[in-house]
């Protein structure tokens, strides 16, 4: 694999923070984009990736510009579960 997957992070809560450092193992892919309903959670989970080296993400407020940003392969929901499935409805 030459390119790296591009992923989108959705939600930049407690446990987000947690799965960005996990990141620096993770080969192959960069996290690209985080959404948050709060600009200032997403911009501070977005300041640590870059600090950690697994990314250099765009931060959005909007889940739909998210879905539509081109570098963005694939999601990691890290919101509260019961959250989760409108969200994927969202996205299929």
């Amino acid at each position: 694999m030459s390119e790296k997957l591009g992923v989108g992070l959705i939600g930049a809560g407690f446990s987000a923070k947690f799965h960005v450092k996990s990141w620096v193992g993770v080969r192959n892919a960069d996290i690209v984009a985080i959404f948050s309903r709060t600009e200032k959670r997403a911009k501070e989970l977005a300041a640590l990736a870059e600090q950690l080296g697994v990314g250099k993400p765009k931060v959005y407020t909007d889940i739909h510009d998210l879905l539509r940003d081109p570098n963005v392969n694939a999601v990691w929901i890290l919101t509260p579960n019961n959250t989760r499935v409108p969200i994927v409805k969202a996205i299929v």
